[in-house]
């Protein structure tokens, strides 16, 4: 389940092609793997109401895609494959992680463990190359974009964009460096939280690993939505707070905030800076913010002939138009109320319980994470729709009185 959970990346697909190993046959075995362990846990299935509406949203999905494979995408070079397996994958997962005996704490930490381990080799990568002890080589990516060009070592991968003097912008494996900034986003979280609740040297570890490697993707997007985030949750505590700590706590608090409201808007003047933006990021966060609505608006011209979108739009224009704008391209008006369901089910529950939760500090990350995945991110990847049900199990664990982590409750 880990493995399926680094498909954002292009470890298990580059490492696949290498051996020769086709995709299909790739995925035909995670399918299998899935649903042995999804056939017995189907028996101590447990969900709550939440869950099972948004699952109900999930098959209607499939049914949806389904109909769009035999009829708008039929004829074109584009297919409905990779969503509905994304989707089937997310299910079987969903059934597996809610089995009564499911060990969430125990998921947790091997979740933690694998992203750490490859955030290590990233900035290992990251400072060698810094100081002139690593290499990187060209490499000619076999999957995602065949014959695309990569620099290349075992910290990830390196768009030759991403250069900036002697540094670079670290995706590790990923396709990019803002789509890795989302993946560590609510691991950071997690393992912050994990920290301030243990005191252990190996916590705090992971969190500076993670945090570090966070940093190095120079990521405007996942910066803001990672101050958004502490800026709710700082809120939401000095609200609960209120009238329990001393007048110096109060203050410290009330300034924290205050800074980190700063930081968000110091962030976005810096970004629109010509010092960074020419170096790092080629152009403004106010630029940037433009040409996403300029491509989420021109997704949206697919609607003036088809209700149902159109794919072949990206012939002309394979830019990311955004979530929204993804959405529309892929299955029109149909596929986005479908998504806008879910998300708003979802959200909706997590903002009711969000101020009274002992897991603030943790779901505020999934605020943080929707912030810059609105501007890079697909409905249907499986790192989205993970997230949504790792987060309901989250909000389900806590109505139950269950502890998110190995540590005894307070």
């Amino acid at each position: 389940m880990v493995v399926i959970l680094l498909e954002p990346s292009l470890i298990t697909n580059e490492l696949g092609a290498s051996f020769g190993i086709n995709p299909t046959f790739q995925n035909i075995l995670i399918l299998a793997n899935l649903m042995i362990l999804a056939i017995p846990a189907f028996n101590n299935l447990y969900t709550s109401k939440l869950q099972k509406n948004i699952l109900n949203v999930f098959f209607l999905m499939i049914i949806y895609l389904v109909i769009l494979g035999f009829t708008i995408y039929s004829g074109t070079n584009y297919s409905m494959t990779g969503n509905i397996r994304r989707i089937v994958f997310i299910i079987l997962i969903y059934i597996i992680m809610n089995d009564t005996k499911f060990n969430i704490p125990l998921f947790i930490k091997i979740f933690l463990l694998t992203t750490t381990i490859i955030a290590l080799l990233s900035i290992f990568q990251w400072i060698g190359f810094i100081f002139k002890i690593v290499g990187l080589s060209i490499y000619y990516l076999k999957t995602y974009d065949p014959g695309g060009m990569r620099y290349f070592n075992f910290g990830g991968f390196v768009d030759k964009y991403d250069f900036f003097g002697s540094f670079y912008r670290n995706q590790s494996f990923w396709t990019e460096p803002a789509k890795y900034g989302q993946f560590l986003m609510i691991p950071i979280f997690l393992s912050i939280y994990k920290y301030f609740n243990s005191k252990t040297k190996k916590n705090l570890f992971i969190s500076i690993v993670l945090t570090f490697a966070f940093i190095t993707t120079f990521s405007v997007a996942n910066f803001f939505g990672a101050l958004v985030g502490l800026g709710i949750f700082f809120w939401l505590n000095k609200s609960e707070q209120k009238g329990k700590h001393t007048l110096i706590m109060k203050f410290t608090m009330i300034i924290v905030f205050l800074i980190t409201v700063f930081s968000i808007y110091s962030l976005f003047d810096y970004s629109n800076e010509n010092t960074y933006t020419s170096a790092v990021l080629g152009k403004s966060t106010t630029t940037s913010l433009t040409e996403r609505y300029e491509r989420v608006e021109y997704s949206t011209s697919v609607l003036e002939t088809s209700f149902f979108g159109d794919p072949t739009i990206r012939d002309n224009w394979k830019k990311n138009p955004t979530a929204l704008g993804l959405a529309i391209v892929s299955g029109g008006i149909p596929l986005v109320v479908l998504c806008f369901i879910f998300i708003f089910q979802f959200y909706g529950n997590l903002l009711y319980v969000l101020a009274a939760s002992k897991y603030k500090f943790v779901l505020v990350s999934s605020i943080a994470y929707f912030i810059p995945f609105s501007w890079y991110g697909n409905y249907i990847e499986i790192i989205f729709l993970f997230h949504v049900v790792f987060f309901t199990i989250i909000l389900k664990m806590e109505e139950n009185g269950l502890n998110l982590v190995d540590l005894p409750p307070k």
